[in-house]
């Protein structure tokens, strides 16, 4: 009888605390939406409704409107599942903006890993085709690689 468990299966690294606080680092200090620089993508983030949260802070970008009620109503506008009570959460859970710029790197850091992620199971394919010729695999396995490193969203690395 074996004793060995099984080895659980990898999941795609993301760090949704970091996430979170991002946003609600930007629904207390709206303006430190100008500190994120370079700017995230909708598809940095590891949870589709973060990422639609943080395309709406963005479209309100630093303006003093930029707040749980205002947020709230444009999210209920574009119908997504975001509840007031999670948006006023997210900022009472938020002492200050300050750090947005250092959570911004923490999602940019998992959305490149979650990318290379995806990137592997192709890479091995590549080396695997039986006609593979080592050239075009090597230059097609750099080209999802420096994919990953951009800014394409995981639903792109997928396809």
């Amino acid at each position: 009888m074996s004793t060995e468990k099984p080895t659980p299966e990898p999941t795609p690294p993301s760090d949704p605390a970091a996430e979170r606080a991002l946003l609600g680092a930007l629904l207390v200090e709206p303006e430190m939406l100008l500190g994120i620089d370079p700017p995230l993508a909708q598809g940095d983030f590891s949870l589709a409704r973060n990422g639609e949260l943080y395309a709406i802070l963005c479209e309100l970008g630093d303006q003093a409107r930029c707040d749980a009620v205002t947020v709230g109503e444009r999210v209920r506008a574009r119908g997504k599942d975001w509840t007031e009570a999670e948006l006023v959460k997210l900022y009472t859970d938020t002492p200050t903006g300050a750090h947005a710029p250092y959570y911004a790197d923490i999602v940019r850091a998992k959305a490149v890993l979650r990318r290379l992620y995806y990137a592997g199971p192709k890479i091995i394919q590549l080396a695997l085709a039986p006609d593979a010729e080592a050239e075009e695999a090597g230059q097609k396995a750099r080209a999802l690689v420096d994919a990953a490193r951009g800014q394409e969203s995981d639903a792109a690395m997928l396809a």
